[in-house]
């Protein structure tokens, strides 16, 4: 019977691969955090995807989908917000 090279021990390219796409997903949240902390736009812009089929989903606000709508989303937010603090606790 044969195996899944590196499905079975904590080392191998399965291994490396999850510990790259988790480094990557986490990188991506502190840009996205950092982008929202500093309200700013530019960077907000470079954290999401440039595609019609996004959505985004702020409290209190109807599902908005595509890169359009959601940057204009952000715009107004960071336009009406003075400051904003982010804390993220577990990692």
């Amino acid at each position: 019977m044969g195996t899944v090279r590196g499905s079975d021990s904590r080392s191998g390219p399965l291994r490396n691969t999850a510990v790259n796409e988790e480094v990557m997903v986490r990188k991506a949240n502190e840009a996205f955090y950092a982008a929202m902390e500093n309200l700013d736009i530019k960077n907000m812009e470079n954290v999401w995807l440039r595609e019609p089929y996004i959505t985004c989903a702020h409290p209190g606000w109807p599902l908005l989908e595509g890169w359009g709508p959601i940057m204009r989303s952000w715009e107004r937010i960071f336009d009406q917000t003075f400051e904003m603090k982010i804390l993220i606790e577990g990692q």
